[in-house]
């Protein structure tokens, strides 16, 4: 009896590819390499975006400082509004385009 060829999906990239541990037969899933290969490339991406978090983070204290230092809680430049709220215990900042903060006031 012939048996028929499996088509396998096309690596996302060969960083990708390369980190696909190889299939041992008989283990559950192991044929479907377009969703291991799609979910290393989602991990991947997800993991360079959360790296990012803590520079983020620094930048917004800054932020916060300065925005407090002059005593503003609100400055608009190059068409960006900056608004911080403060309530006890915490300050948050918020950076928009200044259409978006005109069409929510």
């Amino acid at each position: 009896m012939a048996t028929a060829k499996k088509k396998r999906g096309r690596p996302a990239s060969k960083k990708a590819a390369s980190k696909a541990p190889p299939r041992l037969p008989g283990t559950e899933d192991a044929a479907i390499t377009e969703i291991q290969n799609a979910m290393i490339a989602y991990v991947e991406h997800r993991d360079e975006r959360m790296a990012m978090t803590k520079p983020e983070g620094e930048l917004k204290d800054k932020l916060i400082k300065a925005m407090q230092k002059h005593k503003r809680s609100r400055y608009v430049y190059q068409g960006r509004v900056v608004e911080i709220e403060e309530t006890p215990g915490t300050v948050n900042v918020t950076v928009r385009k200044l259409k978006e903060a005109k069409a929510d006031e």
